[in-house]
């Protein structure tokens, strides 16, 4: 399976590797406030590292918990889900919203840039080859879809 965590000693490396100096902390920032806003109860947290998929797709996922998690869309629908599935859907809306910010203040090789990651983890999330992976994660595909639309 192509799903790897970093590990600890590694951390450190994981955000610059994936969004350059200092996208990262524009990226970090925005997941830590979106997940405050979207997610019910959230108020911080530990967050894991991962790298999904051949491309290596970068998702940052907070620490797992057995109890349900609650995402209300910007609609006010609710969501019963886990940790993957409302990880992934902030994770994807954070990175489509700073595409859309970087075009708007002319930053395009930043802007293209974000595009790709975001279309790397979208691809893995939704693409025929990595179901298997998908369904082994736990995500539900169908709540982030609904999520983000």
């Amino acid at each position: 399976m192509n799903i790897t965590k970093v590990e600890l000693g590694n951390r450190i490396k994981f955000l610059p590797k994936h969004f350059p100096a200092p996208l990262y902390l524009n990226v970090e920032q925005a997941i830590y406030t979106y997940a405050s806003h979207f997610i019910d109860g959230y108020c911080g947290g530990y967050w894991e590292f991962y790298e999904l998929g051949k491309r290596k797709a970068p998702l940052m996922l907070f620490k797992k918990i057995d109890e349900p998690i609650i995402l209300i869309s910007d609609f006010g629908t609710v969501y019963k889900t886990n940790t993957q599935t409302a990880s992934i859907a902030i994770n994807l809306m954070v990175i489509n919203h700073l595409v859309f910010e970087f075009y708007a203040t002319n930053k395009k090789n930043i802007a293209e840039h974000l595009q790709r990651v975001y279309e790397n983890l979208d691809n893995w999330v939704f693409g025929a080859e990595t179901a298997e992976e998908v369904e082994a994660f736990n995500i539900d595909r169908r709540v982030i879809s609904r999520f983000l639309d």
